[in-house]
């Protein structure tokens, strides 16, 4: 139990520590650099993100053959994870080494200065991923809070430190991005000291001579996880600073860290809920769809009260945040997160798939969500339409849900759908309150009429809930309950 108790303060301290760093970062960035400089900040944030892809995915390959190597001795499995960990090592260095000299190619064909910090940035988010990579294998060998407890003490400094840089000194770019690589480069050797483990997990020595590269036949199933995560993250904000303006992108930035808020903590659930369904499932499978209901409902119940604060909002506190804004651009963006925050119980039925073990399977539907995503940027750079790629960025997200929520059976199914009506529901009912705008509520910036404007917003979560409880709870037995009473009904008559 202590155990526990340690790891979820030390996960929750590093959530703390990237909230901080996504909302008090931002509107430093803006008050220092501008809206142009920021924008230029997050679209090299987003292409340097490509490295966090540098492992193709195989931090999700090679569990079992690294556990049966430490705890039985099995010289075959010990074999099969020395090569894949080294093919992990290979990838890093080889396309982090390649996003670099593209980054360079792209300078010199647009004839622009390249800027070394740029290369800071995209080395940096390199070593995080191989941070958390070998901090995925770490963890299945028990080190948990070990593992925790270096990444956060990276994120701490590194928020730390960017803050008062910006604060003090009214740091340039070039000096942040030299404090990421620097408080990179202190976890990578911090992790390599304290969870050191030279006879699987070395960080150079040892595997290369075993590197086989047939090892990639995973990958095609594996990688589809970090490239719909970079999609997801990073992809729109390269289309929107192609086709619209830096304050979209800044808008579409701060937004997309109050919706992130949402989905770590949905994350964090989805993890829960698929152990205990895996622990369920095969004793009592009507437990489990159970446990996985409930856990859907409460994701549903957290998108609805971002979206439902965010639209009622209407960008005025937003405005206090990042300096400017412009009601019309934040009603537009946090419309589209709405659309999507709809449905993101999904990602509880994924976290049980991969659970499961139906790796394969979830596979094939993030690759439809990744050719659809490609579709979708392709079309906005065609047409130069950020509403319409705003749209899009909504439907995907309910394509990607519809995709996955028939895959537990006919009882998660109905909750799933019940839980999406009840949310977009209320939703809309409150989109059209504000469309309306009676006295002003939704548009006047005082104290008074913002807090009433969240009041209304608090008001459509409860109903939202009230709803999913009513509906999702067991509609066939209500039917069944509503169908006898017509026919005692009929009969009595």
């Amino acid at each position: 139990m202590m155990g526990m108790l340690r790891f979820m303060s030390l996960t929750t301290a590093t959530q703390l520590c990237l909230v901080i760093n996504q909302l008090a970062l931002l509107p430093l960035q803006l008050r220092v650099w501008g809206h142009d400089a920021t924008a230029q900040w997050f679209v090299v944030i987003a292409v340097g993100n490509l490295a966090t892809m540098a492992d193709l995915g195989l931090r999700n390959a090679g569990h079992a053959q690294l556990l049966s190597s430490v705890e039985t001795g099995d010289a075959a499995a010990a074999l099969e994870f020395r090569q894949i960990w080294a093919l992990t090592r290979a990838l890093f260095i080889g396309l982090t080494t390649a996003l670099l000299a593209a980054q360079i190619l792209a300078a010199l064909h647009s004839g622009m200065a390249f800027s070394l910090w740029v290369w800071t940035v995209t080395v940096s988010l390199a070593l995080d991923t191989a941070i958390i990579v070998r901090g995925i294998w770490l963890e299945t060998l028990g080190y948990l809070n070990k593992v925790e407890g270096v990444f956060l003490a990276m994120a701490a400094s590194r928020v730390l430190i960017c803050i008062a840089a910006l604060i003090a000194f009214r740091a340039s770019p070039s000096v942040l991005g030299w404090i990421m690589l620097a408080t990179a480069v202190g976890a990578t050797l911090a992790q390599a000291r304290i969870l050191r483990n030279p006879n699987s997990l070395g960080l150079l020595r040892g595997g290369f001579g075993d590197l086989r590269w047939r090892s990639l036949r995973v990958v095609r199933f594996v990688v589809a996880e970090p490239a719909v995560s970079w999609v997801r993250l990073s992809l729109p904000v390269v289309v929107l600073a192609t086709v619209s303006t830096p304050l979209m992108v800044t808008t579409y930035v701060a937004l997309r860290a109050v919706f992130g808020l949402a989905r770590q903590v949905i994350i964090q659930l989805a993890r829960y809920a698929s152990v205990g369904y895996v622990q369920c499932v095969d004793g009592d499978r009507l437990a489990a769809e159970r446990f996985v209901i409930r856990s859907l409902l409460i994701s549903t119940i957290v998108g609805v009260a971002v979206s439902s604060a965010t639209i009622a909002d209407r960008g005025r506190l937003l405005s206090f945040w990042l300096t400017a804004s412009d009601p019309a651009t934040v009603s537009l963006v946090a419309l589209s997160f709405a659309i999507g925050a709809t449905a993101y119980g999904y990602q509880v039925i994924a976290g049980v798939l991969i659970r499961s073990g139906q790796v394969v399977s979830v596979a094939k539907r993030q690759y439809a969500y990744l050719f659809a995503s490609g579709m979708g940027a392709a079309a906005t750079l065609l047409s130069g339409s950020a509403a319409l790629y705003l749209v899009l960025l909504g439907s995907l997200e309910l394509m990607i849900a519809a995709l996955f929520v028939p895959a537990l059976g006919v009882r998660v199914l109905r909750a799933s759908v019940a839980a999406f009506v009840a949310a977009a529901s209320s939703l809309g009912l409150l989109c059209a309150a504000v469309e309306l705008d009676p006295g002003k509520l939704f548009s006047t910036v005082t104290p008074a009429a913002i807090a009433a404007s969240l009041a209304l917003a608090a008001l459509t979560t409860i109903f939202a809930l009230a709803a999913c409880l009513f509906v999702a709870s067991s509609p066939l037995r209500r039917l069944r309950s509503l169908s006898s009473l017509w026919r005692i009904s009929n009969v009595n008559s």
